[in-house]
């Protein structure tokens, strides 16, 4: 939908939508580390309804591992590499060994999703994590989907 606002999980997790139809903003309130099921069938078409390149993987916005919900709204076009052993893998894996060594410590994540042109595909993802409110410098910047 159109310039539209999804609340998930009772406001864990809020996904916004621009004048596309584009995801152009996401915020986590916290992680849980409720691993839900994946959706295999969204992760897979992920590539065909949002643009995608053919290197590309079906990245969740939110790790599954964070708990993040199994809908196609989750799902970004992201450089496969990226997904599984760069940046933004490396920023995911940052975040989840800092959480899971320090539980009562809030970690918040914003998106803001940038595009080239009309395509449904980020070109890039401004990245801002706070841990007990506050930011994060040496997670918080912007990752480029190549």
């Amino acid at each position: 939908m159109k310039n539209f606002r999804y609340v998930v999980d009772n406001g864990r997790y809020v996904f916004e939508t621009d004048e596309l139809g584009r995801i152009n903003k996401a915020i986590m309130e916290d992680i849980d580390f409720y691993t839900r099921a994946r959706n295999e069938t969204y992760q897979q078409e992920t590539k065909l309804v949002k643009d995608g390149f053919s290197g590309d993987a079906g990245g969740h916005i939110f790790r599954n591992e964070w708990g993040g919900p199994s809908e196609q709204i989750n799902y970004f076009s992201q450089n496969a590499p990226e997904n599984s052993y760069g940046e933004w893998y490396k920023m995911e894996k940052a975040v989840s060994d800092f959480k899971k060594l320090n539980p009562d410590v809030k970690i918040k994540a914003e998106m803001k999703f940038n595009f080239n042109g009309n395509s449904k595909r980020p070109i890039s993802i401004d990245v801002k994590v706070f841990k007990n409110g506050k930011i994060d410098l040496s997670l918080s910047k912007i990752y480029d989907n190549p």
